[in-house]
């Protein structure tokens, strides 16, 4: 691909690296979350022991990691079977593939999965069912306000909240304001979003900085925004990110595998004589080789490409890439360096007393 993705996640955000890197991408981890366990907290004790003295009607589940960590946390109470156990009558809905995998693993059994892997699936599901009156136990993802728990409640329903984790800013913002940083200066093709939160304090972090209206241009022109599902999709939308893709299935190889064809889709490479040349937000690929570039270097290659074996002059090059603001010794380092990073792809060749031209 040539591209720079920026990779927003916390969680298996290794994983999702290693992914872009198949595909030829530049990751650039940026995490804008943090997870935070609750597995030894008192909260979820209770919330485990309350639902084992007396058991649900039906059991909500929301998130992968919420099952796997609500297991591991009940085992190591040793009130794992017991919860199996409490669950063994109760109706189990879940919000999509990740919650009903984990929860099949866990040997729980599943009866109805959210097909879009919404919350707003799971709400009118239950509406259909109507709850009111039922015991229903729901496992919250880790926003600070459990909107589910409540809109369950508005149903009629006696509601168990179980918070498993919360999702906080990165401890560490430094990386997610370097982020917002090349986003709003071009530096980068693309920014993967697994999670509605790491979008929404992306938004956060972007205000404080006071660049979030810089950030919502990129984000909704020249920089893809890269939603692992139809949530973080709505969020991406909300947030005012509107150039976005999401796979079919909200996992991370098909978000990458997606946002590979969106670039091969919407990229028409140039041709420098028997050359194919994509331009990329940090490097240029000719052919099938990448070719890492300064942010002015990138600038003058693109100014050169507009017109392959034309001249520019350094006058041109001053005003479009500088703004006029350098003299032409600036413009002749830029440009001694780009010919060096091309050796043996392209060739930018001086015309004496003119300026310069690109070419095979």
């Amino acid at each position: 691909m040539g591209l720079v993705v920026g990779v927003t996640a916390d969680r298996r955000a290794d994983e999702q690296q290693e992914l872009l890197r198949r595909r030829g991408a530049r990751p650039v981890h940026a995490p804008t979350i943090r997870t935070l366990s609750l597995a030894g907290e008192e909260v979820l004790r209770a919330a485990t022991e309350e639902l084992i003295d007396a058991p649900p009607d039906i059991v909500v589940l929301t998130t992968g990691l919420g099952v796997r960590s609500w297991v591991e946390a009940a085992d190591s109470m040793g009130l794992g079977a017991a919860l199996a156990d409490a669950f063994e009558e109760a109706t189990v809905l879940t919000r999509g593939p990740k919650a009903n995998g984990a929860a099949v693993t866990a040997g729980w059994h599943v009866d109805w999965i959210a097909p879009d892997a919404t919350s707003a699936e799971l709400v009118e599901q239950l509406r259909a069912m109507d709850v009111s009156g039922q015991r229903v136990a729901v496992q919250l993802d880790g926003r600070a306000e459990p909107v589910l728990a409540q809109q369950v409640a508005a149903l009629g329903a006696e509601v168990v909240a179980v918070p498993i984790y919360r999702w906080e800013l990165p401890a560490d913002p430094e990386p997610a304001l370097r982020l917002v940083d090349a986003v709003c200066e071009g530096a980068v093709d693309a920014v993967t979003f697994t999670s509605a939160p790491a979008v929404w304090n992306l938004v956060e972090l972007a205000e404080a900085a006071g660049q979030l209206d810089a950030l919502r241009s990129q984000l909704s022109g020249p920089v893809l925004s890269v939603c692992v599902g139809h949530v973080c999709d709505a969020a991406s939308q909300k947030a005012g990110f509107t150039n976005t893709v999401v796979p079919e299935r909200p996992r991370l190889g098909p978000m990458v595998q997606t946002l590979s064809r969106h670039v091969a889709g919407s990229r028409t490479p140039m041709r420098v004589g028997s050359r194919e040349v994509l331009l990329a937000a940090s490097a240029v690929v000719v052919d099938d080789q990448v070719v890492e570039l300064t942010r002015r270097e990138r600038e003058v290659l693109a100014l050169l490409m507009r017109h392959p074996g034309a001249v520019v002059d350094k006058a041109q090059m001053r005003q479009v890439v500088w703004g006029g603001a350098v003299n032409d010794h600036a413009v002749e380092v830029t440009v001694g360096r780009l010919r060096r990073r091309l050796d043996g792809v392209l060739r930018v060749e001086t015309v004496p007393r003119r300026g310069y031209r690109i070419t095979a």
